[in-house]
């Protein structure tokens, strides 16, 4: 909880998320974007924010597609709107 608490007054002392913005969040799967998603999700009843998650599917690794899954399903149970992008780049 002591990243979401220094979350909250980092957010009141620059004034950066208005009551009932909307944040889209960069989900990869990695610790760092589940827990800004997980920060977010504990502080959006309160501030009324509307939350999206988008994970960007490279093409390259492969367990991407697992990656995408875990997203999805992350998102699902968080009831945050998720979007996948794919995109082939090594093409």
């Amino acid at each position: 909880m002591r990243l979401e608490k220094k979350t909250r007054k980092y957010i009141e002392k620059f004034d950066l998320l208005p009551m009932g913005s909307g944040v889209v969040i960069g989900l990869s799967g990695g610790a760092d974007s589940v827990a800004l998603l997980e920060v977010l999700c504990s502080l959006q009843q309160e501030r009324g924010l509307r939350l999206a998650a988008v994970h960007v599917h490279h093409g390259i690794r492969r367990n991407a597609q697992e990656d995408v899954e875990f997203c999805r399903e992350l998102c699902m149970e968080k009831k945050v709107d998720f979007f996948c992008e794919y995109v082939d780049v090594p093409e």
